[in-house]
This record gives C-alpha cells, sequence and structure tokens, in this order.
C-alpha cells in the first residue's frame, strides 16, 4: 500500500511538475518557445535641459465702466528636452515539449519503479532515464529572460510657469507706450484712463494693445500679437447738441417737448434707424433727438453727470458761437464786417457768459436743496455751518437774535438765486439767499465773505471726575496750523480718503473730528504733495460712504482702488470718529454716523473688512492713520473696555504703515486748547518740528521717527493724556514699512 502511494504522487509531480525554479545548467532552448522582445524607452533622470522659452498671455479681467483697468496673465511655455535610453527585454516562455517530457518523465520513473522489483538492471536504466527527464523538464523557469539597453532619443515636454513678479512688461498702443510691473500674482494692470487716456472716440473702437517682454512681443494663447479691447467696455455713448434751439421730443407721442441748449450733452440709450433720432436720458425722462443736431461720441466718465457740466464744454460753446459769428454774412459790406469782428474779444466774453448761464441753469436743476444739514451754532462768531452732499459746505452769518428760530424752522427754509462759477473746470458756489418765513428773516451767503465757524464746545467726555477744569485750558504753546515746512514731496499720483465723523444719531459726539479732517487735508495738499482732486474728503461719513470708498465683502473696487494707479500711486487714509467692538465676537467697527450701537455688526464697518480690502489694493505705499478707540469705551453704556481681534496678516500687509491713536483697551482723548484730537495733533506736530522728530537730522521722516515722537513719555502724547485727563493713552505703529520715509524736506 505504502510503494502504490508513493507510486501515485510521483505520477501527480508528473503532471503538475513545471514550476518556476531557476536551474540555468538545465536550460535548453530546445523546451522554450522562440524569444519574443519587449523594448521601452525611459528618462534618464537629471538631463533636463530648457530648449525655449514662449510668453502668453491671458485676459483675467478685461476693462469696464465702472473700472476702466485691464489684467492680463502672464504665463512663460517652457520647452525642454531629456536624454532616453532604449531598454530591449527578451522573453521565452515553456513549450508544449518541456510539459510533454515531465510527463514522460515521470512515467517512465513510476515504470522503472515496477520494473525494478523483478529486473535491478532494467528497472535502474528506467529509474535513471525518467528521473533525469523529470528533473530536467520540471525544474526549468516558466519564463526566462534578459536585458539590454541602448542610447534613445532626444526626447522634449512643456512646463507653464507663472512670470515672476516685478518683472518689466512694455505695453504699447499706437504710438504711446509704458512701463508697467507684474503684481505679486505675476498679473499686469494697466488703466485705460490714467495710463493711456483713452477717454473719447468718434465711434465705437476696437484698441489694440502689444506686449513686450526684453523687446519680445509676448503672444496671446491663440497666437495673437496683441490683445484687444472694445471701447464701449469702458465708455459711455453721448450726443452733444451743435445747433442752436435744437427740439426735443416725446418717443412715444412725437410731440415736441422744447428746445434745448447749445453743448447739452445727453446719454444716448439707443439709435432709431427709420427716423435717425438717437433717444437720450434727460433729467426726468426720455426724449428723441435728431442725428444732424448732434455730435455723437463715446466717452468715459465715473459720472456720466460729470460730462454735461465742464469748463471744456463752456469752451466748446464759445468755439461754436465764434466760428458762426466770425463768417461774413451775404449782404454784409466789407467795412460793417471788418467794423464788426473788431469787437470779438467782447463777443468772446459775451458767449462765454450765455454758455455759463445755461450750463449753471442745467447744474442747478440737478441739485437737490433739500438735502442740506446744518452745524450747531458758533455763538461767538454768529454763524452756522451749512452742508449741501457733494456741492458745497458754507457758513452763514446769523445774528444771535435769529439763531434760535433759524435752526428751529430750518426744515421750512427758502433758499433761492444760488449762483455757481466755474473754478479750475468746477462748479463752486459763490452766491445763496435764505428766507426764513418764520420771522421774515432773510441773509445772504457770499463766498468772497471772510467769515469764521470755530464753536467753542468745553464738553468733557471720559475723563474722570478728579481732573481739573482748567487742565483744558492747557496748552504746549505750538502751532501747527500756519508756517508750514517746506518739502521736497510732489505725489501727483497719490490718493487718500480723509474722514471726520464728529455728529452721531445714537452715540456721543466727537467734537474736534471735523477739525482734524480739515487740517489734515490742508497737510495733504500744502506738505505732502497731493492734488487736491486726488482726495476724497468727507464729514460724518455714513455706511453707504464707507462701502463707497473702501468696497464691500464682495466687491473691494470702491473709489479708492478705482482712482489708484497700480504700482504707482500712494495711498493715504486718515479717519477720526468712533470705533468700537462688536459685543458678540471682539471685532473691531469703524462707526458711521448713522449707526446705532446695538446693530454695530450690521450698521457698522468692519475694520477686518477695512484691511482686507486694503491689502488688495495695488498700490506703491499704504499709511493708515486712525485716531479713534476700539475699546468701546465711548460707545457702550456699563461695559468694560474690550480688545479687538484682527488677524495680524492684515495689518501687517506688504508696504502698509498703520498709526493708531491708542492701545487695546483704552481710550483716545483730545486736546482742547487746540481743538483737535491728541493724536491727530501729535501727528501733526511730529510732521510740522521736524527740527526736533528727525532724530538723525537727515532731512529725511521715517514712520518709526513720527512715532517715536508721538510716543514720548515726556513730550508726546502719554504725558499730555495724563496730564489732561488722567488716563493712560499710548499710540501703537503697526505694517511693514516702519523704518520707510514718510517725508523729506527741503
Amino acid at each position: 500500500m505504502k510503494r502504490n502511494i508513493i507510486l501515485f504522487f510521483i505520477f501527480s509531480l508528473s503532471i503538475f511538475g513545471c514550476k518556476t525554479v531557476k536551474v540555468p545548467f538545465l536550460e535548453k532552448n530546445f523546451y522554450f518557445d522562440d524569444a519574443k522582445i519587449e523594448s521601452q524607452s525611459l528618462k534618464k533622470e537629471g538631463t533636463d535641459k530648457l530648449v525655449s522659452s514662449e510668453y502668453q498671455t491671458f485676459v483675467k479681467k478685461s476693462p469696464h465702466k465702472l473700472d476702466p483697468t485691464a489684467e492680463v496673465y502672464i504665463e512663460a511655455n517652457n520647452r525642454y528636452s531629456y536624454e532616453t535610453e532604449i531598454v530591449n527585454t527578451m522573453k521565452k516562455k515553456k513549450n508544449w515539449i518541456c510539459k510533454l517530457t515531465t510527463f514522460a518523465g515521470g512515467t517512465t520513473l513510476s515504470g522503472g519503479l515496477l520494473l525494478y522489483q523483478k529486473s535491478n538492471i532494467g528497472g535502474g536504466f528506467l529509474i535513471g532515464v525518467g528521473l533525469i527527464s523529470f528533473l530536467t523538464s520540471t525544474f526549468l523557469p516558466n519564463e526566462i529572460s534578459s536585458q539590454s539597453k541602448a542610447e534613445g532619443a532626444i526626447e522634449y515636454f512643456n512646463k507653464k510657469i507663472p512670470i515672476a513678479q516685478n518683472t518689466e512688461i512694455a505695453v504699447k498702443t499706437g504710438n504711446l507706450e509704458k512701463i508697467f510691473k507684474t503684481n505679486h500674482s505675476g498679473h499686469l494692470r494697466f488703466d485705460m484712463i490714467y495710463d493711456f487716456s483713452l477717454r473719447k472716440f468718434d465711434a465705437k473702437t476696437d484698441v489694440s494693445f502689444t506686449l513686450f517682454k526684453d523687446k519680445t512681443i509676448l503672444k496671446t494663447y491663440k497666437g495673437d500679437n496683441f490683445i484687444t479691447f472694445s471701447s464701449t467696455l469702458w465708455t459711455q455713448e453721448f450726443a452733444k447738441v451743435m445747433k442752436d434751439n435744437a427740439i426735443l421730443k416725446n418717443p412715444l407721442t412725437q410731440r415736441n417737448i422744447g428746445p434745448t441748449f447749445l453743448g447739452k450733452t445727453f446719454v444716448v440709450k439707443s439709435f432709431r434707424t427709420q427716423s435717425n433720432e438717437y433717444e437720450v436720458e434727460t433729467d426726468d425722462a426720455t426724449a428723441l433727438i435728431h442725428k444732424n443736431s448732434v455730435e455723437h461720441f463715446f466717452a468715459y466718465s465715473e459720472n456720466p453727470q460729470q460730462i454735461l457740466s465742464s469748463a471744456e464744454s463752456v469752451k466748446e460753446y464759445v468755439n461754436i458761437k465764434m466760428k458762426e459769428w466770425l463768417k461774413k454774412w451775404e449782404f454784409e459790406k466789407k467795412d460793417a464786417y471788418l467794423q464788426r469782428i473788431s469787437k470779438k474779444d467782447s463777443m468772446k466774453i459775451a458767449f462765454a457768459d450765455e454758455a455759463m448761464k445755461l450750463y449753471q441753469k442745467d447744474y442747478v436743476n440737478r441739485i437737490n436743496w433739500k438735502n442740506v444739514s446744518i452745524s450747531n451754532y458758533d455763538a461767538d462768531n454768529e454763524t452756522f455751518k451749512l452742508t449741501f452732499p457733494s456741492v458745497a459746505e458754507i457758513v452763514v452769518k446769523i445774528p444771535y437774535a435769529n439763531a434760535v428760530s433759524f435752526k428751529q424752522n430750518f426744515s421750512l427754509l427758502r433758499i433761492e438765486n444760488p449762483e455757481f462759477k466755474l473754478v479750475n473746470g468746477q462748479w463752486e458756489l459763490f452766491h445763496l439767499e435764505f428766507f426764513s418765513p418764520s420771522d421774515s428773516f432773510e441773509t445772504i451767503y457770499q463766498r468772497t465773505d471772510n467769515i469764521d465757524y470755530q464753536p467753542f464746545n468745553p464738553k468733557i467726555q471720559d475723563i474722570p471726575e478728579n481732573n481739573q477744569n482748567q487742565n483744558l485750558l492747557l496748552t504746549d504753546n505750538y502751532n501747527i496750523e500756519s508756517n508750514f515746512p517746506a518739502t521736497q514731496e510732489n505725489n501727483p499720483d497719490a490718493i487718500a480718503v480723509v474722514i471726520g465723523n464728529t455728529k452721531y444719531t445714537y452715540a456721543k459726539s466727537v467734537d474736534f473730528a471735523d477739525e482734524d479732517a480739515i487740517l489734515i487735508k490742508k497737510y495733504l495738499i500744502q506738505v505732502l504733495g497731493f492734488r487736491e482732486t486726488n482726495i476724497f474728503f468727507k464729514i460724518n461719513a455714513t455706511k453707504s460712504d464707507f462701502e463707497l470708498f473702501f468696497g464691500t465683502e464682495n466687491n473691494e473696487k470702491g473709489r479708492l482702488y478705482n482712482a489708484v494707479k497700480p504700482e504707482k500711486s500712494d495711498i493715504f487714509i486718515f479717519y477720526s470718529g468712533h470705533g468700537a467692538p462688536d459685543l458678540k465676537n471682539g471685532k473691531g467697527f469703524f462707526v458711521p454716523v448713522e449707526c446705532e450701537p446695538t446693530y454695530l455688526e450690521i450698521q457698522g464697518y468692519s475694520l477686518e473688512l477695512f484691511y482686507k480690502n486694503i491689502t488688495k489694493i495695488p498700490a506703491r505705499k499704504k499709511t493708515v492713520i486712525i485716531d479713534a478707540c476700539f475699546s468701546g469705551a465711548d460707545i457702550y453704556n456699563n461695559i468694560s473696555p474690550l480688545v479687538i481681534k484682527i488677524r495680524d496678516e492684515l495689518i501687517y500687509a506688504k508696504n502698509t504703515a498703520v498709526l493708531s491713536s491708542s492701545a487695546a483697551k483704552q481710550v483716545s482723548t483730545w486736546f482742547p486748547a487746540k481743538k483737535h484730537g491728541l493724536f491727530t495733533y501729535f501727528f501733526l506736530k511730529a510732521i510740522h518740528q521736524h527740527s526736533v522728530s528727525d532724530k538723525n537730522s537727515d532731512n529725511k521722516l521715517s514712520y518709526q521717527e513720527i512715532f517715536d515722537y508721538i510716543s514720548d513719555n515726556t513730550e508726546g502724547i502719554p504725558y499730555w493724556a495724563r496730564r489732561l485727563h488722567g488716563i493712560e493713552q499710548n499710540p501703537t505703529l503697526q505694517g511693514t514699512m516702519n523704518n520707510e520715509i514718510f517725508i523729506r524736506y527741503k
């Protein structure tokens, strides 16, 4: 029985004996199929070489009417080469002969064992033959292989890489070429208006821009040598009246509405081909005007109404009138003609006066005279300050005997006979008459009158009771409001936002915030070299004003963003007024004048949003000056001062300096004798008294030197806050530009 089991086992091995065991000396090609060769090309590591580099441009953002800035993304399409090697692999598998030999060897071996019992010689021979055949075929591997290598071809691959920041790129349109630098994201920004003066077109126009790097054209991803924008993206369609008494018609009834005056400019809504008429926007509706009566054009304007009343329009009006007037009439004699045109200078003046009256009337009709606010009364000078938003801020003389009645019946006041004049291309109010029906009182505002408005307000807020009132009269006998220092600063591209929030609906007044803002504006113009037209100035800013200047959560491109020339403009932001923390999350907020503290998160303007949007402005240098505390002590009753939460990466953004009036839980105080916030006074004093603040006497004042001056414990804000109000106030300097130069003196 045991012998039969052994034989059965050996017989089974003969059937399943083909195993992958490598026995090289037994390998026989006789037992394998013909070789199969597999070739593979492999990359040699470390052999990459840059062959060529071609830059491509992609339009990231097209200009539009609210923001005439184009943004282009530039990337290098690099081509690399690398070496390869060819690996040839030869593979052979066992064939059917091998498997048959295994079977035959096993069978022979089994037969030899049976025969061995009867004949030692015959059985031994068969056992030997069977064993050799079985071992030879069984222990050969299922597959044998070998490899050989050879040099392969040079292969190539492409890789796209964004262009580096601060890379100089030339942008050319027509004959004008300018150099710009890419920002930190490798994006290039250029402005249709401020960079290339593409303000006006006679018709729809495609404007092409060619970009160069090191005099090499940067092609678009489509292979074009230029990028193209339609002028209609950032311009609006206008029609300017070029004929006297041109007729306006009702679009529905076709009836005449009446004549319009020469030079009047309308926004075009559409063109009616059949009647050759433009449908235009008027002050309160739409109207039709014939094509032959107007000059049709496309122009850029932040506010389309601004294009209606400008010095240029008055000049055009005079030129058109003079051109017609200088023509010789058919029946006019030579001597009469020569005598007439000798008076051309006086006619120019007459036409200019005529144009001024027409344009002034049009401008005045668009003003809402009911939208006016009145200040507190200055009893010493017997004056009120009246503010007409976006029009004028004026001071009117009201005798003491009429002051109470004038203010109590202010809503019933009649405002009459306004007169404007063009000053530097802008309408300025020169004359206005007021009539109070309650007491039949009349008064007249004349811009030429020299009237002061400086109300004395001794009201004290947030000062411990142990302070003596006479401290309010303490002063350091230094005058920061005259004899401004001479500087080298000339910054025509710089943009500023100056806000002074003084009169609050639901919170205590900030008595000197308006005075702070007014003096800051003077310093910006007369000391720091800003253009007055580049300063956004606002007394008593609402939340909508903050959003207009600094943007919203979903759109950072407010007026400040849009006014900046990328990497060319500096920005300066000043705020004097209330700040406060939200009681739920501790986040800081600017407090607009209409904000109710209970709903600060809804009605306030988030400090974090402010810094977040400021970091996105592509300005060269950013200066933020805040004369406000955010502890909540000025806003909320019965709370302990809080510490607001702002992410460091926002305040410490690139090219940013933030000077604040007080630290953490402190309140910000004022300098009553100077009628300024204590912080604002010392900030301006540091600029004015540079003989002291300029420590190294290099005629340059850095942010750090300003901070060292105002935070001096014996002469600066900490000392005067203790002496005047008995409290601690320590200004702070944050940002990444502490040692940068803020101002250069002559």
